[in-house]
């Protein structure tokens, strides 16, 4: 992979316990020092996203030089079920494709 390639990479983030961001920048401080190239992170979240995980994750981030969005799902979600609660869940639960 050229060196001048951005890798795009989507992260999605369900947190109401505040305990699950975390995971998630581990998972971009190991792209990113593991990783020459440019990397654009996604982050897929809903309202259960604080503020202090969010600057957490573009603290991250900047300090990788890295770049760093936001999408905040949490429309989306109540479109698709009026209790997001109730949603189905994946097919492949509990374990890897």
């Amino acid at each position: 992979m050229p060196i001048d390639e951005i890798i795009q990479v989507a992260l999605s983030v369900y947190d109401p316990s505040g305990t699950y961001s975390c995971y998630a920048g581990v998972v971009m401080t190991s792209l990113f020092s593991n990783t020459h190239s440019k990397i654009n992170v996604t982050i897929l979240h809903d309202d259960t996203l604080t503020d202090d995980n969010r600057r957490r994750f573009e603290s991250t981030a900047g300090r990788w030089k890295q770049n760093i969005n936001f999408v905040d799902v949490s429309d989306h979600i109540f479109r698709i079920a009026k209790d997001p609660d109730k949603v189905p869940p994946p097919l492949f639960e509990g374990g890897a494709v």
